[in-house]
């Protein structure tokens, strides 16, 4: 398989096994109706290599869905590379522009910035799969700029088998001006599971145009699917008669003979026009006996018997439909994220052009978290927008579902937390119109304490305390 190579990886390779834990401290002060910690909703303000770090002592193996959006590293804004890597070959390379080889600004003018961004994804990129549960899933939105290092990354790190796809997500439909000889209109967000075999997704609601070519029976919603099948390969034990009764209910023998008692039965066998003698049924007689409710007769005008199967929702409930690989709704927009953001924080306008919208976080956490108690994970938090995204979705499917987001800038407390906690209460515009409903929900805002003594071979799901 093909591996990304860069400058440092050898440096960094095991960065993230050398990082000490480190304990999470909770300040009630800027808590929001906070709970126990290990039941809570957090908010964590610190290094997001630190913290997840911290994290793993607590959550190893927990987390259903991951959502970030890195550093796109496009050059036209400065990043801050300050991993306290010790390996004197990184510092000696980084020590030309680095104060005391603790921080680096990277832009543009850096011929290095794609190594230098390398380095700093590399070791968070391990420390969030040894969080995912084995049936979790991450997604990392990224531009053009990074995307195809960061495939062959996550290739490396995930396994090539554990990917799901690449998302082209549509957050500007006017194009952007930026973008050398075309209006640039999308990105991407790569999509991986921790194991493929046991990923758990989940899929969208359907509208009610759509829910009117469903069928509805006593256990719930269903479409009709023929069940016999022409072009496959051909197995004998496929190809066996239906038999169907004067009240049209259907029986299914061990020795392809009509029942004794009973009748008179109409014997249906699978043909099709085409291949009329090698057409199979999609059922074996075993799942129509285990499943005797999901099979039907319907008599033709002609007097033909045609077998029908009852095909039901995924989630047994409402019937879904499967996520496309384009996303693209008007609510994804960046101007959309920018003005739910201005709706909340009226007195700062403009400080975040360019948030990811709640529409889209939520149809994130709607695939990628779909039980009701899962919990979700951004290590890139910027604004709130994914916690307050699960707040949202929670209120309206009535989950319990929880977040824990890691911002490292000082405005983890005055807008990623401060937007938790106006969205919690709900938010009225200047007329005194409620501008976003409230939506209840708490959390533990918490900082990171020193370096503790932690044992990394002793299991680290087991925490006292939490």
């Amino acid at each position: 398989m093909p591996t990304l190579d860069f400058k440092g990886k050898r440096s960094i390779y095991s960065h993230h096994l050398t990082l000490a834990y480190r304990e999470l401290i909770p300040d009630p002060s800027l808590s929001l109706d906070p709970k126990a910690l290990a039941d809570d909703n957090l908010i964590v303000h610190g290094d997001n290599l630190l913290a997840l770090k911290a994290l793993l002592a607590h959550y190893s193996g927990r987390i259903q869905c991951i959502y970030i959006a890195p550093p796109y590293n496009t050059g036209n804004g400065g990043w801050v590379y300050d991993d306290r890597v010790g390996s004197p070959d990184l510092l000696d390379w980084l020590r030309q522009n680095l104060d005391e080889g603790a921080k680096i600004t990277v832009d543009g003018k850096d011929l290095e910035r794609h190594d230098k961004w390398a380095c700093m994804m590399w070791p968070r990129l391990h420390l969030l799969k040894e969080l995912l549960a084995d049936s979790g899933v991450i997604f990392v939105s990224i531009d053009d700029n990074e995307h195809h290092h960061l495939r062959l990354m996550m290739d490396e790190i995930f396994g090539e088998a554990n990917f799901i796809i690449s998302l082209v997500v549509i957050p500007n439909l006017s194009g952007s001006s930026d973008q050398f000889g075309f209006a640039g209109t999308h990105e991407h967000c790569l999509v991986y599971a921790r194991n493929r075999a046991q990923v758990r997704l989940g899929e969208f609601p359907i509208d009610d145009d759509e829910l009117e070519k469903w069928e509805k029976d006593d256990v719930g919603y269903y479409r009709s699917e023929a069940l016999q099948r022409g072009g496959l390969t051909f197995s004998p034990s496929l190809h066996y008669p239906i038999f169907v009764g004067p009240c049209d209910e259907i029986v299914v023998t061990e020795d392809d003979q009509p029942p004794a008692a009973g009748g008179p039965y109409t014997a249906v066998l699978p043909a099709t026009r085409n291949n009329p003698d090698t057409s199979i049924w999609r059922w074996s007689k075993q799942r129509i006996w285990d499943k005797p409710g999901d099979v039907f007769a319907r008599r033709r005008e002609n007097g033909n018997v045609a077998i029908y199967s009852k095909q039901r929702p995924s989630n047994g409930r409402r019937p879904t439909a499967k996520p496309k690989s384009l996303f693209y709704k008007r609510e994804y927009s960046s101007r959309a994220g920018g003005e739910t953001l201005r709706a909340i924080f009226p007195e700062s306008p403009g400080n975040f052009p360019y948030p990811k919208s709640v529409e889209l976080l939520k149809d994130i956490v709607r695939i990628g978290a779909p039980g009701d108690d899962d919990i979700i994970l951004d290590s890139f938090a910027g604004t709130g927008t994914t916690g307050h995204a699960v707040l949202e979705l929670n209120r309206e499917d009535g989950s319990n579902r929880r977040f824990i987001l890691v911002e490292k800038e000082e405005y983890a407390d005055s807008i990623t937390a401060e937007r938790i906690r106006r969205v919690s209460k709900g938010v009225r515009g200047p007329g005194g119109n409620l501008a976003v409903s409230p939506l209840g929900g708490s959390f533990t805002f918490c900082a990171l304490g020193n370096p503790t003594d932690a044992d990394p071979h002793v299991d680290p799901r087991i925490s006292p305390g939490l």
